[in-house]
């Protein structure tokens, strides 16, 4: 099972992987879907993308108990969104067309 989860994960750098602990911080930012037509995070510009977007992730470690996901936004930055599609807003922005 763990493999298989694993295959939709990109590599993060290494110090990446050291400076935060929470691993669903790690696993939200190595997810497939956050690196969708962007460069990977282990290219010069994907380690920009990441640095860009650290102050967003420095807060996600201080909110560990709490459920997350980030949703990719204007080419290198990221949001913070509930972790559920329902209460993102796509489904009602869908039955709206």
């Amino acid at each position: 099972m763990a493999e298989e989860i694993n295959k939709y994960k990109v590599k993060l750098p290494g110090s990446f992987t050291k400076k935060y602990k929470s691993e669903k911080l790690i696993d939200a930012i190595s997810d497939d879907g956050m690196w969708v037509r962007r460069p990977l995070p282990t290219t010069p510009e994907g380690r920009k993308i990441l640095k860009l977007n650290e102050p967003l992730f420095d807060y996600c470690e201080s909110i560990d108990g709490f459920d997350y996901a980030f949703e990719p936004v204007m080419g290198t930055l990221v949001e913070l969104v509930p972790p559920h599609v329902s209460r993102q807003g796509i489904e009602r922005t869908a039955i709206t067309f």
